[in-house]
């Protein structure tokens, strides 16, 4: 599987830095940096920081994309142990042909304007080479006066991303390197590995001219990089978790990644050399992707009879059905507290069926407004029956018939998850969920920016990555031994039935929700 999936990626997906192969049909440029000029983060810069790197070119994350891209978690190594030469050759055929900042510079704004896609040429104004220069963020080797043209100079897309030393023997159309001299190849993989020069059954090897030919790797990553714990020193030294995850568009059945333990030091240029690495398949709770088919979700419930504990069937539906929508991921986290003989908080019922309805509008100043027919009509989907009376809360004004919005952010970043199911045999179920609330901004290189859940969450994994925070905090509560250690920020108990209507499948009968002590 491992190969295969290798091979799907070097085949079928196509660098599109390079003339020869096929363009993406979406250009992704860099966020906004607020400073408003680009910048290479080198190590110096990285160890200043605190925080992780701008986003523009982090050389600890393009270390991780492309180990991942050539090794995925098949090669790891200890401090001190040496490496086979055959081993690691593949490494050279993308990361040793290309730049290590060929991303951040195929992304560059500056650099996108001029670039003509059908030519695989940049047209670049001498000014505005000038320009890069003058902010060192290219050089004048990246602007040869024999590809100047007047006041413009010509320079084929590929000149950007291949490394100087090797584009002469580069070939744009083929994406083919032929007659390298071994010492360059040689050279880049015993100062990137603890390996020594061994040709022995190397076909891209010509012992007869010492050189190499070869066809370079052109596959694009398409992988999520999340770098986790990091300590680092002045001289480039670093030793960092990280964890790198498929696109699920590139492998949308079986989303899958790997966790690693590097230490590695870091080169001005954005190379590096790696001293060691763990590499590990990532729990499969990591990548968990939930389910877009519900259909069995009344079928689960149905076949139930008396209380029992939430089992991992109940827990992954009840999971994939928070996350299915927007909507959903708030229909029970602000489901109001209720019964039959005591109607919902004014307060939290306008807000919740604000948040539930599907006819919503705005006024003139395009704050959003909702009318009593689409409250009731919200009302009656969910809580049918209650009692309620139209009033002014903090989140919305209501006069004439219409409640508008005051002004007010996103209000949750809370997953429940089931703990108990009680059939009552009617057709009714009572469901009881803890809750689990994060910060909308975590840092995991920030312990202070982090939640207590995420705080937790750390500890019980000790040190390893999580890639997604729902993703983690699901793989360790279907662990029974661990769902103690969790924080909980509240507990939920509702009463519903099932409505046979797959796009709301539950109508609320009551809910309890008991005061918890705050999280510390």
């Amino acid at each position: 599987m491992k190969r295969a999936l290798f091979f799907i990626l070097a085949l079928c997906l196509c660098l599109t830095l390079l003339g020869g192969c096929a363009p993406q049909e979406e250009e992704r440029l860099p966020e906004e940096n607020p400073g408003g000029t680009p910048e290479q983060v080198t190590p110096e810069v990285l160890q200043d920081q605190e925080e992780a790197p701008a986003p523009y070119f982090d050389p600890r994350e393009e270390a991780v994309r492309r180990y991942a891209l050539i090794f995925g978690d098949r090669l790891s190594f200890a401090e001190g142990e040496t490496v086979a030469f055959a081993d690691v050759f593949p490494y050279f055929t993308y990361a040793g042909v290309y730049r290590p900042d060929q991303a951040y510079l195929y992304s560059l704004p500056e650099l996108t304007a001029c670039r003509d896609s059908k030519e695989w040429v940049y047209t670049i104004p001498a000014e505005t080479a000038a320009d890069l220069m003058a902010r060192e963020i290219l050089t004048e080797e990246d602007f040869p006066e024999d590809m100047r043209e007047g006041d413009v100079y010509r320079i084929p897309v590929s000149f950007f991303t291949v490394r100087r030393e090797l584009y002469p023997y580069f070939d744009q159309e083929t994406c083919t390197l032929s007659n390298v001299p071994a010492q360059l190849v040689d050279g880049f993989l015993t100062e990137t590995f603890p390996t020594t020069v061994d040709h022995t059954g190397l076909s891209a090897y010509d012992p007869a001219t010492d050189t190499y030919s070869f066809e370079a790797f052109t596959g694009e990553s398409y992988y999520d990089i999340t770098i986790g714990s990091a300590s680092g020193t002045s001289d480039g030294l670093w030793t960092f978790a990280a964890a790198a995850v498929l696109d699920r568009e590139i492998q949308p059945e079986a989303v899958t990644g790997c966790s690693y333990t590097f230490s590695i030091q870091l080169k001005e240029n954005g190379d590096c050399r790696f001293l060691s690495v763990e590499a590990a398949p990532l729990n499969p709770w990591d990548v968990y992707q939930p389910s877009e088919d519900l259909g069995a979700l009344a079928e689960l419930l149905e076949g139930r009879t008396g209380t029992a504990a939430a089992d991992e069937a109940l827990i992954l539906a009840m999971y994939d059905y928070q996350r299915q929508t927007a909507r959903r991921s708030y229909e029970w986290s602000l489901l109001p507290a209720f019964s039959e003989d005591c109607p919902p908080d004014w307060v939290e019922l306008v807000l919740y069926v604000y948040m539930m309805c599907e006819d919503t509008g705005e006024n003139a100043e395009g704050y959003p407004t909702m009318t009593d027919e689409a409250f009731a009509a919200t009302v009656e989907r969910y809580l049918p029956g209650i009692s309620y009376t139209p009033d002014d809360s903090p989140y919305f004004a209501y006069a004439d018939g219409v409640h508008t919005s005051r002004g007010w952010g996103d209000v949750s970043g809370e997953l429940l998850l089931p703990v108990s199911l009680t059939c009552h045999g009617d057709g009714t179920y009572t469901m009881a969920l803890n809750g689990y609330r994060f910060y909308e901004m975590e840092d995991l290189n920030d312990e202070a920016s982090l939640s207590p859940l995420m705080k937790a969450i750390l500890a019980l994994r000790d040190g390893q990555v999580p890639v997604s925070r729902l993703g983690a905090l699901l793989g360790l509560y279907v662990d029974e031994g661990t769902r103690d250690s969790l924080p909980v920020s509240s507990q939920v108990t509702i009463t519903f039935r099932l409505t046979g209507d797959e796009a709301h499948p539950f109508q609320y009968l009551s809910c309890e929700r008991p005061a918890l002590p705050p999280q510390a």
